[in-house]
């Protein structure tokens, strides 16, 4: 008897065990017949691996997003849902845990400031997914601090004072970007390597396509690079690992530029260095 009666424990425990918790969705939307009509509040109220749908919308609000979540924007006939950090000092939206699907929204106004040097998106963490957004009028479009694996795909990220800030990440994919119009680089890498960079339109940034500052063995190829004030990819000697310069041609031979006022390639000691206020 005491034998059967463990066996149904195990069993039962078994079955338990098999039995996973179903992820949660949580709506938002302005108009009040939602869950909520702050993201920031659905973030609170989330955990991991639930999903918050965002309907169209202005959403004047900073975000700190410290859980494993999907958020999908939603066009409800309004458009992308835009999120407007404007009059807040902040980032409009910071990833603060690993593992987070960004996806559909319109990101802006983290630019009240150029001193402030706000993104209108901060990665910290890694294993993100950020596609199909709108990134325009910050002071960086994203900004990766120490972040790793990151995936950053169809996104369109311009009129930011710089595209996409890199400092101290690896193992990052961007790719089938456009990085247009913004008035300082259109990507800046500083202190980062490995990371993947192919198959973006760069093009019109008021000053350099891409530049690299103590940045080595990072892939760069397939990308669309032109009509730059300066150069298409600069690179200073840091970025050439153990001063191979064979890199420098790569760069040359394995994307398309046209039109960059100083060059396609530029390299060497001529390079301003740019200082970076954490270091």
């Amino acid at each position: 008897m005491i034998r059967r009666i463990i066996l149904l424990l195990l069993v039962l425990l078994t079955f338990a065990s098999s039995v996973t918790t179903q992820a949660d969705i949580f709506i938002v939307d302005t108009n009040g017949d939602a869950d909520y009509d702050s993201i920031r509040d659905a973030v609170r109220a989330a955990d991991n691996g639930d999903t918050i749908e965002v309907h169209s919308g202005a959403y004047n609000e900073s975000i700190n997003v410290n859980k494993t979540l999907v958020l999908k924007g939603i066009d409800t006939g309004g458009g992308k849902p835009a999120i407007n950090s404007e009059g807040i000092f902040g980032d409009t939206i910071v990833l603060n845990a690993d593992g987070i699907v960004l996806n559909g929204f319109d990101f802006k106004g983290s630019y009240n400031n150029r001193d402030t040097r706000y993104a209108g998106i901060k990665v910290i963490s890694d294993d993100n997914t950020i596609i199909y957004n709108s990134i325009r009028d910050n002071y960086k479009g994203i900004e990766f601090h120490r972040g790793k694996n990151n995936i950053i795909r169809y996104n369109n990220i311009s009129n930011n004072n710089y595209g996409l800030w890199i400092f101290r990440s690896e193992n990052n994919t961007m790719s089938d970007n456009n990085v247009s119009e913004n008035l300082n680089n259109g990507f800046f890498i500083k202190s980062s390597q490995l990371n993947n960079i192919t198959h973006n339109d760069i093009n019109n940034n008021r000053r350099t396509g891409i530049k690299l500052e103590n940045a080595p063995r990072n892939r760069i190829i397939n990308n669309n690079i032109s009509y730059h004030s300066e150069v298409g990819i600069s690179v200073d000697d840091y970025s050439c690992s153990d001063n191979d310069k064979s890199v420098i041609d790569e760069y040359k031979s394995s994307n398309s530029f046209k039109n960059n006022k100083q060059g396609d390639v530029k390299t060497g000691s001529g390079i301003s260095y740019t200082p970076l206020e954490d270091e």
